[in-house]
Parts: structure tokens; C-alpha cells; sequence
């Protein structure tokens, strides 16, 4: 499970020249909204991870937005048929991902974060799956 609390670096102005949160201020912004999607990160330039991902409920789902960590943005898109985006050092990091094709979801007031071995599963099982 990845916490996904935040604490301000700097004070966070009210607009009428006050301070509507000083800087120090700690919030988990998973207690205030639900994140619907379900992130997918994987090397697009890996053709047994994108087979695994084309053959998952996955590729199906209107839920998953894909991250890709390596491999051409307009070439994968192109291959999956849908949008995809490529991941980001800042969200690599936040979402503390080692290891590609990894599968993002949140659970609670926490985002759940599942390495996949594409060699030992073609297919996500249940509890691979958010």
C-alpha cells in the first residue's frame, strides 16, 4: 500500500492576501476524493508484457489508463488502441514502482501498487486485479 499523505512545502495563499494552508499542513487527499481509474505501467518496447496486457480483462476495461515506461508513445497507442501516457520520474517515485508491468488502484485512503511476473501469469488473476 503506498500513503499517499502530503505535507506543503511552502503556505498556500487565500487570495485575499492570508494564508488558507501554511506551509507544514499534512493531508492524505485520498480522504477527500475517489480515484476511479486503475494505472497500468508497462515496457512497450517488451513484447511479453504488452501480450500480457493485450490478453488481460485490462486491455478491456474503459478504467485503465496505461503508463508506459518505455517503448513509443504514438507506436503503442497505435498497437493497443486506446491512449497512453508515458510514467513520469515524480509518479514513479509517489507510487514507489520498481519492477514493469506493475497495476495502480486505490483501496481506502491508499493506493495499491502489484508487480506482475508475466512469466508466471499470462493472465491477471483475481487477486491481481483491483
Amino acid at each position: 500500500a503506498v500513503d499517499m499523505t502530503y505535507t506543503l512545502e511552502v503556505d498556500l495563499p487565500d487570495g485575499k492576501g492570508g494564508v488558507l494552508y501554511p506551509k507544514g499542513f499534512t493531508f492524505n487527499p485520498l480522504e477527500y476524493v475517489f480515484y476511479p481509474n486503475v494505472l497500468v505501467v508497462l515496457d512497450g518496447d517488451d513484447a511479453e508484457q504488452m501480450a500480457w496486457f493485450q490478453e488481460s480483462a485490462l486491455a478491456r476495461d474503459p478504467r485503465v489508463r496505461v503508463l508506459l515506461s518505455g517503448g513509443g508513445w504514438s507506436e503503442v497507442g497505435a498497437q493497443l488502441r486506446r491512449p497512453v501516457f508515458y510514467l513520469t520520474a515524480p509518479i514513479r517515485q509517489r507510487f514507489q514502482l520498481e519492477a514493469v508491468p506493475t497495476v495502480v488502484w486505490q483501496a481506502g485512503k491508499t493506493m495499491e501498487a502489484r508487480e506482475i511476473d508475466v512469466a508466471k501469469t499470462q493472465v491477471p488473476t483475481d487477486e491481481a486485479r483491483p
